[in-house]
């Protein structure tokens, strides 16, 4: 059994803010995970060799620096708030021998972290930066943007491109993925699975039985769960489907599907929710120009699964001829 993949059933879903707190835990050295920095450390010279600065956070994990972390910090941008999904602080450690020293704050590091296109703002990354920017004020803290998204997509890169060089001046930002199948390096999965294989190499402490259970269940969620195309997202374990059919209109993307049963269902492919069926059935019915007629011979409105039944049917019809044509236009 796979924790995250149970969680991750129905309405309560791991949702982007579960999916932060997962990564922060891991993250912070002081947790009860038994990892101590391990990870923050792997994580940092990830960023830092993203950024193209590999001797960025060449001194923070030793002893003479403080970490915090946080979660879902907010910043005030003019009459707008933007919160960073996950900050990391690193400070200097106070002077033992001068109570009154202030340490000083070395690195802020901002995560932006994307699980889908439902988020997708392309003014939130650039505006979190320049309102960590104002609140550094003139110190010489080192700001650093880490953008975080499933495989990258042309879709969301105008959110990470707003956020330019020219903008950033001495400061640094970086895209990394949750998982990548093209073996993009700056990537999340073979970070955790290079814990595991620290471990087996003895570079590492040992790992509790039940931390390396969760790591792998997590490693296997964030494969099975972040799609390439963000926009194509289907619900799994569904039952007996027996006929489908993806459609995209003007308000969405929908995976309308038929059980062995009669029933009828519609998903957002952009979130994998379900939604009221009838509806969406008749604005695929009205947009796509299908023609079914919504009432029977005696005036009664046909229902859900016979309405579904037969836009899944016309739909399929309509891609064989496109198909047919395609070849025929081809040959």
């Amino acid at each position: 059994m796979n924790i995250f993949t149970v969680l991750s059933q129905g309405n309560g879903r791991l949702d982007e803010e579960n999916h932060s707190a997962i990564i922060g835990y891991f993250l912070k050295p002081y947790e009860t995970h038994g990892l101590s920095d391990a990870f923050l450390k792997k994580f940092l010279t990830l960023v830092g060799e993203g950024c193209e600065d590999r001797e960025r956070f060449e001194n923070v994990c030793d002893k003479n620096v403080d970490i915090d972390i946080n979660f879902e910090v907010p910043y005030k941008i003019g009459d707008k708030t933007r919160k960073i999904d996950i900050q990391i602080q690193v400070f200097s450690k106070e002077d033992e021998e001068s109570e009154n020293r202030v340490p000083i704050e070395l690195h802020r590091i901002g995560i932006e972290n994307k699980i889908n296109m439902k988020s997708i703002d392309n003014s939130q990354f650039l505006e979190e930066f320049l309102g960590l920017k104002e609140d550094i004020g003139n110190n010489d803290t080192k700001i650093t943007m880490v953008f975080i998204t499933p495989e990258k997509n042309p879709k969301i890169e105008s959110e990470f491109s707003a956020l330019t060089e020219e903008i950033l001046g001495k400061h640094k930002a970086c895209w990394l993925e949750w998982y990548s199948k093209s073996n993009n390096k700056y990537a999340l999965v073979p970070l955790l699975m290079g814990l595991l294989q620290d471990e087996a190499d003895v570079k590492i402490n040992p790992l509790t039985e039940y931390l390396r259970h969760t790591l792998k269940a997590f490693i296997y969620h964030v494969k099975e769960e972040f799609t390439p195309d963000l926009t194509m997202k289907k619900p799994k374990n569904l039952g007996d489907v027996i006929d489908d059919v993806e459609v995209k209109i003007n308000v969405g993307t929908y995976w309308i599907v038929r059980f062995e049963h009669g029933t009828v269902k519609v998903f957002d492919m952009n979130t994998a929710e379900e939604q009221v069926a009838k509806p969406i059935l008749r604005e695929i019915n009205k947009e796509k120009e299908l023609k079914i007629n919504l009432f029977r011979e005696n005036g009664n409105e046909i229902n859900t699964r016979e309405l579904g039944k037969q836009i899944i049917l016309k739909l399929n019809e309509c891609k064989k001829t496109l198909e047919l044509n395609k070849i025929n236009n081809e040959g």
